[in-house]
């Protein structure tokens, strides 16, 4: 349809704006529909190569409206750019740049979206979907912030299956894999849209409970053991319990680091093995 207008404003009834307003529609309406499929990355602060690509974009509509309030108000039947306004020199210059902009912009958006694809991948557990120890400690960083900074209680339980090992070696690691599987879904039944749930490798796993002091997260810590314990996993029509043992902590005061709450939950979660296991142990508070 542009090429058509441009051909009959060039050869049938030649008129230099008629084809200025052809162009500058034509450029609004590509560079506003790149500007408004990235528009969600406007309203996000620092650098990135979707803000500046929809920013550029933008721009570039501004300076096609422009281009064309000026030949509206003031249309010239003949013309070219060796007669060029204002408005037709700055559309010439940011066509010049404008293709190398936006492709450059296009192929460092691609790299970003590889990247943050590879970081997410890195960053959770591939068997179960839960976070795995890297996606763990960065959320446990900041939920640690944010207790120390509102003075508000975080909660960790470690939790161990007591069987898990026997399971693997009777019935085989498909069986072994389905049951972490389970433990994961009766979880996120139990936590909180807030709560982390992480697997820190092999059958041990963690619960971040923000806003939640240690007594909360014993409450919490039994409702996971018995849900796992009302609810057997299936396998091969064959019923396979998994009894937990869990090891809970509050995050002290003098608490930096992710790794020294784990340790303590750790720790209560191994008195409850040797207790013969089924059972939630808390740290000492003191």
């Amino acid at each position: 349809m542009v090429v058509t207008l441009l051909l009959v404003f060039t050869d049938v009834w030649p008129n230099y704006s008629a084809r200025v307003l052809v162009n500058s529609v034509a450029a609004m309406a590509l560079l506003g529909g790149i500007a408004w499929a990235l528009r969600p990355a406007l309203s996000i602060g620092g650098f990135s190569a979707a803000r500046l690509t929809g920013i550029f974009a933008a721009c570039g509509v501004a300076v096609a409206v422009w281009r064309f309030l000026e030949h509206s108000l003031a249309p010239r039947i003949a013309g070219s750019l060796l007669e060029a306004g204002p408005s037709d020199l700055v559309v010439f210059v940011y066509a010049c740049v404008g293709v190398m902009f936006l492709s450059l912009g296009f192929v460092l958006m691609h790299t970003e979206r590889a990247y943050e694809d590879l970081r997410r991948l890195a960053s959770v557990d591939p068997l179960t979907g839960v976070l795995a120890r890297n996606g763990l400690i960065e959320h446990g960083q900041r939920l640690i912030a944010e207790s120390r900074r509102h003075i508000r209680p975080l909660s960790a339980l470690l939790m161990d299956m007591d069987q898990f090992k026997a399971v693997n070696d009777n019935l085989g690691h498909e069986a072994g894999d389905n049951l972490l599987r389970h433990l994961t879904e009766r979880a996120r039944l139990v936590l909180r849209g807030e709560d982390v749930l992480a697997r820190l490798g092999g059958d041990e796993f963690v619960a971040l409970l923000p806003n939640t002091d240690v007594a909360g997260a014993r409450v919490v810590a039994e409702r996971l053991r018995e849900a796992l314990l009302d609810a057997h996993m299936l396998f091969h029509g064959q019923e396979v319990p998994a009894p937990l043992s869990i090891g809970v902590a509050q995050l002290r005061a003098e608490d930096t680091q992710l790794d020294t709450l784990l340790k303590r939950a750790d720790q209560a979660m191994y008195r409850a093995k040797r207790a013969g296991g089924d059972r939630v142990e808390l740290a000492p508070a003191g």
